[in-house]
């Protein structure tokens, strides 16, 4: 996704690679180009989860899920309709997220 100028995460790292000299950091930049560029039609799922995702809380076995009346309140307030497949990309995304995210216990957060 572009920035405020209009640069996107990718194009950075592409700058970047084009200048390093480090082996260690050529390899960095090669590896996280590696990965797929960001699907842009499916942007507005990725802001929904984000907008829903911003304001769940976490307890003591980590983050909290993105629960069936966060989806109603959202899709409610928002005034926006979402087919079965959509939301479950965005169950998905949280489960990824959650299952990347350390928990309160382990000291990090």
């Amino acid at each position: 996704m572009p920035d405020e100028e209009g640069i996107s995460h990718r194009r950075c790292i592409e700058g970047l690679l084009k200048r390093a000299r480090k082996p260690e950091k050529i390899a960095e930049y090669e590896a996280e180009l590696a990965v797929p560029p960001f699907p842009v039609p499916l942007a507005y799922l990725w802001r929904a989860f984000w907008r829903l995702r911003r304001r769940k809380g976490a307890g003591m076995s980590g983050r909290e899920p993105i629960e069936w009346a966060d989806l109603v309140a959202y899709l409610a307030l928002t005034k926006t309709t979402l087919t079965p497949w959509e939301i479950e990309v965005i169950e998905d995304l949280d489960d990824l997220y959650r299952a990347a995210t350390p928990t309160i216990g382990g000291g990090e957060e």
